[in-house]
């Protein structure tokens, strides 16, 4: 667990990581629109086959706001986490941690917390991204493999992961 508590010790660096994330995102789109076709599948169903359609400029389109809309989001979180009250804080042993003399750390712990769990989704949909790319490069119908859901299911877990962390981080002391 000393590992997690490093890691939330540099809530600046992770930060910086998680628009680094945006970024990239952005910059994947940038990359690949050029080389993709005029249409594209835009919705796959449960067997990675395509149920639906769009333009290349719809579906880059959707996918800048969808990156847009989830650095707004994680950007929002971090806003409200320093001006919560603390009695609207829910955190193993609170009183101890947000102790005046703990509180400002405390709470860099938390908005970094919140930026991990922002790049975990950020690698998800750049992964997704690439992949449905990748899929419209490909010769014939585009096809969305397993590994999605393989991808899926990994986030899911990072995500329980670090939500549960707090438990282990704030332990008393």
């Amino acid at each position: 667990m000393q590992f997690l508590r490093k890691i939330f010790e540099k809530p600046k660096a992770i930060s910086t990581a998680f628009y680094g994330s945006v970024l990239v995102g952005f910059v994947t789109i940038a990359i690949y629109y050029p080389l993709l076709p005029e249409r594209m599948a835009s919705h796959f169903r449960f067997d990675g086959t395509p149920d639906a359609w769009s333009s290349k400029t719809v579906f880059a389109l959707i996918n800048l706001a969808l990156l847009a809309f989830v650095a707004f989001i994680f950007w929002g979180l971090d806003r409200l986490i320093q001006t919560i009250p603390v009695s609207s804080i829910k955190l193993p042993n609170k009183e101890y941690w947000l102790e005046p003399s703990r509180r400002d750390r405390t709470i860099l712990k938390v908005i970094a917390l919140n930026y991990l769990i922002g790049i975990a989704t950020n690698v998800l949909l750049i992964y997704i991204e690439i992949s449905t790319f990748n899929a419209h490069l490909s010769s014939g119908t585009p096809r969305l493999g397993f590994e999605i859901w393989m991808a899926i299911a990994l986030y899911v877990l990072v995500t329980v992961l670090l939500s549960l962390s707090p438990i282990f981080i704030f332990k008393r002391g």
